[in-house]
């Protein structure tokens, strides 16, 4: 099956009320933004050190989703907070993105409101954030953007 942002986007919002995703693919001491459902206010392009990015740190060393709610843990935890809340967010999941060695490749994080992201859904968010794990390869590949 051809997997792409997309289709991942339509299936984890089924799941829950998303406004935003981005996606990062890890390499090294940073990650770069390979995808975004809104490129205007979080350009596809870009990279993040692990060092500026705290929360990003967390779940690539846990290799489990993070849950932020509220606008003082989101200033805390986001060094661009100013546009996350601009876009009336005030919740964000990141998910690790772990192929099915384990290995985690990247994350995805999810934009939405306190109340989104019920711990009943982070595991069925998580199972569907591994299975797009094609989509974080470095090579391109037809139809993974």
């Amino acid at each position: 099956m051809t997997q792409s942002f997309d289709m991942l986007l339509e299936e984890l919002q089924s799941m829950a009320a998303i406004s935003l995703v981005t996606a990062l693919r890890y390499d090294a001491g940073k990650a770069n933004r390979i995808y975004s459902s809104d490129p205007g206010q979080f350009p596809n392009r870009g990279s993040k050190s692990f060092a500026d990015a705290p929360t990003m740190a967390q779940v690539r060393r846990s290799a489990a989703p993070v849950l932020t709610e509220g606008e003082a843990a989101i200033k805390r935890g986001f060094a661009d907070w100013p546009t996350i809340l601009s876009n009336e967010c005030d919740a964000v999941v990141n998910l690790p993105v772990r192929l099915p060695s384990g290995h985690t490749v990247g994350q995805l994080n999810l934009f939405g409101n306190v109340g989104a992201f019920p711990e009943t859904t982070l595991l069925d968010l998580q199972t569907i954030a591994d299975r797009y794990a094609m989509c974080f390869r470095t090579e391109p590949s037809k139809g993974v953007q």
